[in-house]
């Protein structure tokens, strides 16, 4: 058991040694392949446990590691099995777009995020649900547009920051 404990961690260091330098822009198509299936199939999971009221990132994190480390047939999770992290992280922000759903759908907050937002629509004298639609199209649908654009504008300020944003840490 401690010899493949060592060889599983060894694993996972000489996958580190491949890995590409801090501040690269491309992860090369060796880690697409790699992390895809992790990534997408997390990022569904994410989403779906995102629908369900009361839950948010946290839940579909765990799910996602989980099931990602059930399916897969390597041993470095743990000890810092890529698939492991991308599998988490995809969950945690998909589940963000998830819980919007029963938010504006049905006045049901999807996690403590949307929590607020429910607080911060009642302030201005709308009740959140199915009427919401009829009584302020233009807040839901503009929440919507906001949605799309911030994660639009995500991808080149990641992409011009992405030699500062370790130097942070």
């Amino acid at each position: 058991s401690t010899r493949k404990e060592s060889s599983a961690a060894s694993d996972v260091y000489k996958r580190q040694a491949e890995r590409p330098p801090v501040g690269s822009f491309s992860l090369g198509r060796g880690w697409l392949r790699r992390l895809g299936p992790a990534t997408g199939g997390s990022s569904l999971m994410g989403f779906l446990i995102g629908l369900l009221p009361g839950t948010g990132g946290d839940v579909a994190s765990y799910f996602a590691y989980n099931e990602t480390r059930r399916w897969s047939r390597k041993d470095g999770f743990g000890k810092g099995e890529p698939a492991g992290v991308a599998s988490a992280e995809s969950a945690n922000s998909a589940s963000t777009s998830g819980s919007m759903a029963p938010t504006l759908v049905l006045g049901i907050p999807g996690d403590s995020v949307t929590a607020i937002l429910i607080g911060a629509i009642t302030v201005h004298g709308l009740q959140p649900g199915p009427q919401l639609f009829e009584g302020a199209p233009d807040l839901v649908y503009g929440t919507m547009i906001g949605l799309v654009l911030m994660n639009l504008a995500m991808l080149p300020i990641g992409l011009l920051g992405i030699r500062l944003w370790p130097r942070l840490t």
